[in-house]
């Protein structure tokens, strides 16, 4: 069953976009909207009200967002993503970390890989692998199964990768550094729970490095513990 969709841009202006089907994933109707628009895909925002669609929602599917036939979202046109927005300290999905410097950006210190650029300056892509699909602001780039989210100094504020040896993640934002082990064991069996099987809280733990963090650590601080921004945890149960 087709469905289409209606954006109300912020003058109130309407597009409709349609031959979408409910299977369809989000990072889909972001880009017929783009291409209706004649914009990039990364030029697209689409929101529910106030409620703004998260990174990983690009890849659910439109039935599993509560999107169907005549719904009406609103959309808004970002900035173009160029070199000098992406200028400065990331980390990706998996707790990699990414300088951008000029046009290239340095991965963990090992390789570089090119900025790719289209005629007007836009970056479209990085390296050979890495394909430009949205953006959210200036603080977090799409790139298909990758993100990669901003990292600031002066936020106090920081984010945790949760990843399973089967090759699922989850990003843990909004954490501090007083927050409980709790907290994030918590966050896994919320973002994980198909790739844990629904395991119970009990039972979920963290390695890192030679390290195991357990339940019997629920009541430490990530700081004691040394879960830093950046961070990558293995999830077990």
């Amino acid at each position: 069953q087709e469905l289409t969709v209606t954006l109300r841009s912020l003058a109130g202006n309407l597009t409709h976009v349609g031959g979408l089907s409910p299977d369809d994933t989000l990072a889909t109707l972001t880009a017929e909207t783009a291409k209706c628009m004649r914009l990039l895909p990364c030029e697209v925002r689409l929101t529910r009200g106030e409620e703004a669609f998260r990174a990983e929602d690009h890849a659910r599917r439109l039935r599993d967002l509560g999107i169907v036939d005549g719904l009406e979202l609103n959309f808004v046109r970002l900035p173009r993503l160029t070199p000098a927005v992406m200028q400065g300290s990331w980390v990706n999905s998996k707790g990699a970390h990414i300088e951008v410097e000029g046009n290239d950006a340095r991965i963990s210190g090992m390789v570089t890989w090119p900025l790719n650029l289209d005629k007007d300056g836009t970056v479209t892509g990085v390296g050979e692998h890495l394909k430009v699909e949205g953006t959210s602001g200036s603080e977090v780039v799409r790139f298909g199964a990758d993100n990669w989210h901003r990292v600031r100094e002066d936020n106090p504020d920081f984010a945790v990768t949760l990843r399973t040896v089967g090759g699922a993640f989850y990003r843990v934002e909004g954490l501090t550094p007083e927050a409980p082990l709790r907290s994030l064991r918590e966050a896994a069996c919320e973002g994980l729970r198909e790739a844990l099987r629904s395991a119970a809280l009990e039972k979920v733990f963290f390695r890192l490095q030679d390290m195991v963090f357990s339940a019997d650590d629920d009541e430490l601080t990530l700081r004691q513990l040394g879960i830093a921004e950046g961070t990558s945890l293995l999830c077990l149960a």
